[in-house]
């Protein structure tokens, strides 16, 4: 049986000597965009207000660190095969 923990960090996101894991830099990502957003609210609605228009909501702007977060999902996905199983 496969540790889960092996599992997950086998994806590779960033390779070489300081090798990371993809699911490692999807939460360091995630977790960048959450701080931007909390400390630079105003900016930040004013960009996406000119590029999204201003219908969106603050309800809306809390998905995105997690929307964020999700953008290299394909490479835990099961078309691509991990670096390393371990």
């Amino acid at each position: 049986m496969i540790n889960p923990t092996i599992a997950v960090t086998a994806w590779w996101g960033k390779t070489g000597e300081r090798y990371h894991p993809a699911v490692y830099h999807m939460l360091d990502v995630g977790m960048v965009a959450a701080e931007l957003l909390s400390t630079q609210p105003d900016r930040l609605r004013h960009v996406l207000h000119t590029t999204w228009g201003p219908q969106i909501c603050d309800e809306q702007l809390c998905w995105l660190p997690y929307l964020i977060a999700l953008h290299d999902i394909g490479k835990i996905s099961a078309g691509l095969s991990p670096r390393t199983w371990g």
